[in-house]
């Protein structure tokens, strides 16, 4: 991973994604970047009711998280 910018990531909400759900996903096994998105979003989902401006800090926040870096980070483990 070269041009990293946050902790060896691209940007702090991959950091972030990996921080809360790396382990998890890790445990999956290696999956592609649309699973890895699912997934987590599915964990969200059923955790979160999001309305109003919280949803969409939230959803400008997850515009920014590179999955397919996140799911390269699962086949390299």
């Amino acid at each position: 991973m070269t041009n990293t910018t946050f902790n060896g990531w691209k940007n702090k909400e991959t950091w972030l994604v990996n921080v809360w759900f790396g382990d998890y996903v890790a445990e999956l096994g290696p999956i592609t970047p649309e699973t890895y998105e699912n997934t987590v979003e599915e964990i969200i989902g059923q955790s979160l009711e999001l309305d109003g401006l919280i949803r969409d800090l939230f959803n400008c926040s997850w515009n920014e998280i590179d999955w397919r870096e996140l799911a390269g980070h699962t086949t390299e483990d």
